[in-house]
């Protein structure tokens, strides 16, 4: 077994390509074809598994954009969907799809209503709540015409240049959100900040979609002033107008439930696969589960384990375990619930160069 090495990877997304390759998991393309040797399996503990994958709140999820939607569009969105049974909406996630081997699976969320009112109510006794399913019915990629402001790294700005620094309070206030958000695709935790200015349209700031008025924005087509500075950097305020290609995404619903027991009934009968109690396990298996829920990860070098496949089998993703000689970087196996000791966890099985 191995010790931890921790890595933190934050990334500001944007919209339009960026935005539309990040509706689903992590993209794995790049790791394909590479030599793996170490297999990491991962628990998550989840102290309400039914809430983990409850979207009570309207407002909670949000766009696949720099700035996001206003609430009351999201609360809208979401009485449609349980009303009517059906929605389509941009660059929006309320569940998405993942690799599992071979197949393509969809991630298990639920939204409720509440007496009829589509609305979420944080305590609902749920007498008389509805719980659905959600599910993708389509997904494409389309095209919209929309400005972009972006802020583009100056090495050398001119001995005369004159900059504005944030809070602008000559801007209005959904203006000054934008040229937070244009500093943040910049910096996107990045100490110094990058440069974007060769990047494609639609991943440099923050797009004009439907809900930011590019008519009332000072911002557009000409910036009121040529450059910002912020931590003693300068940077050239641009904006464009050009083709952005978000997401459009079609949800359905299915009820499973009509209340708070039986939802909860539903979520741990169709998602928890197996219980991984000590007492249930052989001491492999029990050392596989114990190091994975009680340190970071458990993990071993290739060719699998015995211990380790039992587990997985056990998991219910033996079947679609490939042989030891073709397990690529890149590949994982997640959304495995299980028990261990009356608590639910997610599993996760990765492969590690």
């Amino acid at each position: 077994m191995r010790g931890r090495s921790t890595s933190s990877r934050r990334a500001f997304l944007a919209s339009g390509a960026a935005a539309a390759a990040a509706t689903a998991l992590p993209a794995v393309a790049g790791c394909l074809g590479r030599s793996a040797e170490i297999l990491r399996l991962s628990a998550y503990e989840r102290e309400s598994l039914p809430d983990s994958v409850l979207l009570a709140d309207p407002t909670a999820p949000t766009a696949r954009f720099a700035i996001d939607y206003p609430d009351r569009y999201k609360r809208d969105r979401y009485r449609t969907l349980i009303r009517t049974g059906s929605m389509t909406v941009l660059n929006y996630q309320l569940t998405y799809t993942y690799e599992f081997g071979s197949e393509t699976r969809e991630a298990a969320r639920f939204v409720v209503d509440v007496e009829g009112s589509g609305e979420d109510v944080e305590n609902a006794a749920e007498s008389d709540a509805t719980y659905y399913r959600v599910h993708i019915d389509d997904q494409r990629t389309v095209e919209r015409e929309w400005w972009e402001f972006y802020l583009d790294l100056v090495d050398d700005p001119p001995a005369d240049a004159e900059g504005v620094t944030p809070p602008i309070e000559s801007l209005s206030e959904p203006d000054r959100r934008i040229v937070d958000a244009a500093l943040g695709a910049v910096y996107a935790d990045r100490n110094p900040p990058i440069d974007v200015g060769g990047d494609a349209f639609g991943t440099r700031g923050p797009l004009y979609h439907e809900f930011l008025d590019a008519d009332d924005s000072t911002l557009v087509p000409d910036p009121p002033f040529e450059h910002v500075r912020s931590n003693d950097r300068w940077f050239a305020a641009r904006a464009e107008q050009g083709t952005a290609t978000p997401t459009e995404t079609t949800y359905s619903v299915e009820p499973v439930a009509n209340t708070r027991a039986g939802f909860e009934d539903h979520v741990r009968s169709t998602l928890v696969r197996t219980d991984l109690s000590p007492e249930s396990l052989s001491d492999g298996e029990r050392d596989v589960v114990r190091t994975a829920v009680r340190t970071p990860f458990y993990e071993e070098d290739l060719p699998m384990s015995a211990s380790l496949r039992s587990v997985m089998e056990r998991l219910g993703a033996g079947e679609h375990l490939p042989a030891d000689d073709a397990f690529e970087l890149g590949v994982e196996f997640d959304h495995l619930f299980a028990t261990v000791d009356g608590t639910a966890y997610a599993f996760d099985l990765s492969v590690q160069p």
